[in-house]
């Protein structure tokens, strides 16, 4: 993230997150992404309210590969946020 979205993360219009799932009050984000293990979410949010989403689930497929994995982030991250200009 830190190569690929330098700008971005630095302006604010990417943000990356770690959410423990397992916690009481992030357990919600299992029914609301229909997760069944640890996983990679995009969302778009505004204010508290998540107004779409995507996980990523081929990520667990390059795990042995990590410039494989990276750059699998990397266009999924862009291809959301090109959705979500347009919209």
């Amino acid at each position: 993230m830190r190569k690929d979205f330098k700008k971005e993360l630095k302006t604010g219009a990417l943000e990356y997150r770690v959410v423990n799932v397992e916690t009481p009050q992030n357990r919600h984000f299992i029914k609301d992404f229909g997760l069944y293990t640890k996983s990679h979410v995009i969302c778009e949010v505004k204010g508290e309210k998540v107004l779409r989403y995507k996980v990523l689930q081929k990520v667990w497929q390059y795990v042995r590969d990590p410039e494989r994995a990276r750059i699998y982030l990397r266009d999924a991250i862009r291809e959301f946020m090109k959705k979500g200009a347009r919209s």
